[in-house]
């Protein structure tokens, strides 16, 4: 079996190839988009467990590894776009199997029913569960949480990258509706389309102006927010050297196809970098950062007060106090 960083690799070529992101908008729609008529059925939301569906992990790596280059939107052939994505399915597979090999290199099974033997004691082992894992949170809770968790940086929101927190949200929730209904549309189209000319990507782009008009935001004020949370321009991802290297693709997730057109091929990476990315932005102000960190303290302790007080009631629940030891010590 091939080592894990010799995989990774491949990826990256196969990534950075002619036209590679329409094999990315494939694979998008296809593992990320759920299509029902009426009611959704447990029939519609069945695709969304299947083995051999890519998780946002597996697809976040691969948009990582796109941008470590200039992107190449040129059409490829049909035969050209489907070879990319039978070889992307093919490594990610291998990935796996070569990352769980890994969990349990060394394991001596002999020792299973010793109850001091723990196959997790190295990190080595965790890799494959933390990776392959379920996700934090659903993207409803991100975005409903984030206008809390920042609600007293606003004003520092506002005087450094020109919107709240409460208008960025707005914006993500237009992006979704928007992408919504043109995934569709762009679907119906494609069967009045010659072969050679399908492609789902147009499905995931978006421009300043409509999503302007979706959210009833100002123009200027949607620009700074996707602006605020696309790669920048002329960076080529240099940390993302292996899988598990920070991968900024994630902390902003736009992609920019010109001046005016923006792709996002996950509405769920966006919901999280609203909740994580302005706490950096802010951690990397030195004047700052101490009120951030009191902020981030505060919205953690009052939500997880509001939350054991929905369990226990607020009579049992106590806050801002010391729990002393027999010995005097907090």
């Amino acid at each position: 079996m091939r080592k894990e960083q010799e995989i990774f690799e491949e990826l990256e070529t196969l990534c950075t190839s002619a036209g590679y992101v329409h094999a990315i908008a494939f694979l998008a729609y296809r593992d990320n988009m759920v299509g029902y008529a009426g009611d959704i059925t447990v029939k519609d939301m069945q695709k969304m467990f299947s083995m051999d569906r890519l998780i946002r992990t597996e697809l976040s790596t691969l948009i990582g590894l796109l941008v470590t280059k200039e992107i190449d939107f040129a059409m490829p052939a049909p035969a050209v776009l489907q070879r990319y994505i039978v070889r992307t399915e093919a490594l990610l597979k291998e990935m796996h199997h070569a990352m769980s090999e890994g969990m349990f290199a060394g394991v001596d099974f002999s020792r299973i029913a010793d109850t001091q033997f723990n196959p997790f004691s190295k990190g080595q082992a965790l890799r494959e569960p933390i990776f392959y894992g379920s996700e934090s949170a659903y993207n409803s809770q991100y975005l409903d949480l984030s206008p809390r968790k920042y609600a007293a940086d606003n004003d520092w929101l506002m005087s450094r990258k020109g919107f709240s927190i409460k208008a960025a949200c707005a914006v993500a929730h237009a992006i979704g509706r928007f992408q919504n209904k043109k995934v569709v549309a762009v679907k119906d189209a494609m069967r009045r389309l010659p072969p050679d000319e399908w492609t789902i990507l147009p499905g995931f782009s978006f421009t300043v102006k409509k999503i302007s008009e979706v959210s009833g935001i100002d123009k200027g004020a949607v620009e700074k927010v996707l602006s605020a949370f696309a790669f920048p321009t002329g960076e080529k991802n240099h940390a993302f050297r292996a899988l598990h290297d920070f991968n900024a693709a994630n902390a902003t997730p736009l992609l920019r196809k010109d001046r005016e057109t923006y792709i996002l091929f996950s509405q769920y990476s966006l919901g999280e970098a609203l909740y994580e990315t302005p706490f950096y932005w802010m951690a990397s102000d030195k004047n700052y950062v101490d009120v951030a960190m009191q902020h981030r303290g505060l919205f953690t302790e009052e939500f997880s007060r509001e939350r054991l007080e929905k369990v226990f009631g607020k009579d049992k629940v106590y806050s801002n106090i010391n729990i002393y030891g027999s010995k005097g010590e907090i």
